[in-house]
């Protein structure tokens, strides 16, 4: 306490002084005091500057805190409002939404319906947009009283929204047409490429229908922000996977408008992300949880929960394994969900808390000679029923699963036959694809011809102004059903449908995109033809500049590959199918360069839809009569293939030596054994087809290939049997196979040449029935 009085004392003296106790000062000390008294002016100086912004506003504090004005009246503080032109924003709009929706650069009809709400214009983001903001009690447009203006060096009463510009382009307004004529060239140019530009987009983007979920609008539980984050990734999951046709008609508008709005437009380099960035793996494991739940799954809750509605509307949030697994255990009903569970903890090794037993199995008997009409009847009478089907041959011993697979081959094959009319056949009358239904080399003189079809296939054009023909419809019921039932057992077929076929039976709309896929040369003259349509539409934008008479002649220049339209001799027929009119009477009306919008038109109704609309319905009620077909959206059209056809992938020496079983004689460094592996992964695609076909009855692998080969490959020692009269040496033995439990009996050949040719030999002729070896 001493110390501290004698510092105060001390404070008004010299540094030197001594106070009352004699004790002096150090510089630390009177640093701090210094730091004090400046800290004490600033403060005085911070409340005369606060005094005299008070009073150059005219305002005071009153000893409550409550503000007043000069006279003492309480004032309210002044609210303001944005405008754009005539129109008042509202809070909740974006400044992109009011410009979209209100600006200058929209046409005169802008509520109309010729210009797509969902389309921009080059002008929208080149052009400057003025914003007006004003008193709330002053309206909008209303120049009486309106605040004074501004001078824009200072506080401005305007704001510009504008974009950067695009790469190789200039924002200056000062650089465009008049707005009239932009306006009318912006129309010009989206309605000639929506055919093929923009109509693919959509295209694309059917897969996302947005604002139609349809499964997620019965789920109460998702709120609205959910469903539209939902909705915004499934716009994003689609544009990734198909960014091929967006860069496609980003190119076609920067090549058809060399010198116009575009003409400084640098394309994008887009590279797609990988499926796995869009999967949640929080809800992927969620969903096996659900799925591997008996009580969940007895009760039938999992379609109609959240399940269903997300795996549906959003099944790229689920690895594909997931979706196969949910599709399995939710689609066809209880007892089967039940015992594929049970082979799945039994395959895992994991202990279930309930048994049941075995699937009925319904053993079926029929005739090679008469396998299609023999299938169809057969799916007529036990195609929706619950027990799996197996399939033998009158005159044959085999039995079980590898007849079962080689029937589902067999009448794969049958239903690609030329002479039944149902497909699309690229290949002339006269060099026609040649075959028997078991091997599509075989000369012999049941040959057959079958459909060439390279895109996959697609039904054959129908009059759609006539009744359909009862015939062609039963075998697509049939194809339906056949389809649906392979699904539910689990079942390979080999029928390699085209992807816009796929497409339909997923539920999407067909485009003209699409055509380049079902009719490759038709695709090339529709892009031809709609440029010169195109071409047709400026030169009729002229008729105030231009005489009509001059117009006319120009338009009748126009040419397609140097011919014009005319000399195309074109009729209101579908291309390559004369037999079906695009229109009543379409065979006597010549196409001309004035009426070729209408015949592009119409060819593409009549090509994707009105022609394949009756096979469509039919094979749809024969799907459906077996398991909805609407289950199948949960997939991609690659997976759908995978999932009908079985996996195409080439088999590699890894699989190879991790999922097969040697027994009976050989372990997987055996001689033998070795020269096998090294012949299959030296095979082309074609022949390791025959070798699949050859050991397991179906031509593909199973989804996933020979990992989920079940029962797996089994590699056995075959030597000759001594009970002939003849010894038989190992080099004259023949391979031989046990397709139902996918047994390869090989013998221990010295050499791999010699391997390779009784490999073959038995691939080649030992197909076509089943004895014992």
């Amino acid at each position: 306490r001493d110390s501290g009085r004698l510092h105060r004392a001390g404070s008004s003296g010299s540094g030197t002084g001594s106070g009352g106790g004699g004790m002096g000062r150090s510089p630390l000390e009177r640093e701090r005091e210094d730091r004090d008294r400046e800290g004490e002016k600033d403060k005085d100086k911070d409340k005369d500057r606060s005094k005299d912004r008070d009073k150059e506003k005219g305002k005071e504090k009153d000893p409550k805190g409550k503000a007043a004005t000069k006279d003492g009246k309480p004032v309210e503080q002044t609210r303001l409002e944005l405008c754009l032109g005539t129109h008042l924003l509202q809070p909740s709009m974006t400044i992109f939404q009011c410009i979209h929706k209100y600006g200058s650069w929209r046409p005169v009809s802008e509520h109309s319906a010729e210009w797509p709400a969902h389309l921009t214009s080059r002008r929208m983001w080149e052009m400057a947009h003025t914003l007006t903001y004003h008193s709330a009690a002053t309206p909008c447009g209303d120049t009486t009283t309106s605040p004074p203006a501004v001078d824009p060096s200072s506080s401005g009463t305007t704001v510009s929204a504008t974009t950067p510009d695009a790469p190789g382009l200039s924002s200056n307004p000062s650089n465009l047409s008049s707005s009239k004529e932009a306006v009318e060239e912006s129309k010009e140019l989206y309605c000639g490429l929506l055919t093929e530009g923009v109509v693919a987009i959509e295209a694309a983007m059917d897969d996302t229908s947005v604002g139609a979920f349809k499964e997620l609008g019965k789920c109460s539980f998702l709120n609205p922000g959910t469903k539209a984050l939902l909705n915004l990734l499934r716009t994003l999951h689609s544009v990734n996977c198909n960014y091929a046709a967006l860069l496609d008609f980003l190119q076609a508008v920067h090549e058809e408008n060399e010198g116009g709005h575009f003409a400084g437009y640098t394309p994008i380099n887009f590279y797609p992300l990988h499926e796995s960035e869009f999967t949640s793996s929080k809800l992927t494991n969620k969903l096996l949880c659900q799925v591997h739940d008996p009580l969940l799954l007895c009760s039938g809750y999992l379609s109609t929960s959240w399940c269903q509605a997300l795996a549906m509307e959003c099944p790229f949030l689920f690895t594909f394994n997931t979706r196969r697994t949910f599709f399995e255990l939710s689609s066809f009903g209880a007892t089967r969900a039940m015992l594929m569970l049970q082979e799945k903890f039994h395959a895992q090794g994991e202990p279930m808390q309930f048994k049941f037993g075995r699937v009925q199995k319904q053993k079926i008997r029929l005739s090679r000679a008469h396998i299609l009409e023999s299938a169809m009847k057969v799916m007529t009478l036990y195609g929706s029923q619950k027990a799996f089907l197996e399939f033998e041959f009158f005159g044959e011993v085999g039995t079980g699963l590898g007849p079962t697979l080689e029937f589902y081959t067999v009448v794969s094959k049958a239903l690609q036959m030329a002479k039944l009319g149902i497909w699309r056949n690229e290949a002339p009358t006269s060099k026609a694809v040649r075959g028997s239904p078991l091997s599509p080399d075989s000369t012999s003189e049941e040959e057959e011809e079958y459909v060439l079809a390279p895109n996959g296939l697609f039904p054959a054009p129908v009059n759609p102004g006539e009744p359909p023909n009862g015939e062609v419809l039963r075998l697509f019921t049939f194809l339906g059903q056949f389809m649906g039932r392979a699904m539910v057992d689990k079942r390979i077929i080999d029928i390699p449908l085209s992807v816009p076929f796929l497409k339909i039976l997923r539920g999407l709309t067909l485009h003209i995109d699409d055509i380049k896929l079902i009719q490759p040369e038709f695709h090339l003259f529709l892009m031809k033809a709609w440029a010169l349509v195109r071409q047709k539409r400026r030169l009729e934008q002229n008729r105030g500049k231009e005489p009509r008479e001059a117009i006319r002649a120009k338009v009748n220049a126009l040419r397609i590959d140097g011919a014009t339209v005319e000399e195309l001799s074109l009729d209101f027929t579908l291309p390559g199918f004369p037999e079906v009119p695009l229109r009543p009477g379409g065979a006597m009306e010549a196409v001309t360069v004035w009426n070729l919008e209408e015949y592009l038109e119409a060819a593409v109704e009549v090509l994707l839809r009105r022609s394949v609309a009756p096979q469509v319905r039919a094979f749809t009620e024969g799907f459906n009569s077996i398991f909805p077909i609407a289950q199948m959206r949960l997939f991609s059209i690659l997976e759908l293939d995978e999932m009908f056809c079985g996996s195409a992938q080439p088999i590699t020496m890894e699989q190879l030596e991790a999922f097969t079983v040697c027994d009976h004689g050989y372990t997987s460094t055996s001689r033998a054994v070795r020269y096998l592996f090294a012949i299959i992964v030296g095979m082309t695609p074609a022949e390791q087809r025959k070798f699949v076909m050859f050991v397991t009855g179906a031509p593909r692998l199973p989804v996933g290939g020979l990992k989920n080969l079940k029962p797996p490959l089994t590699i056995v020692r075959k030597t000759p049997d001594p009970s002939f009269d003849v010894p038989m040496q190992v080099s004259d033995a023949l391979p031989s196979v046990m397709t139902c439990a996918n047994y390869l009996k090989l013998p221990d050949y010295f050499t791999e040449e010699v391997m390779r040719d009784k490999l073959y030999l038995a691939m080649m002729e030992g197909q076509g029935s089943f004895h014992l070896s």
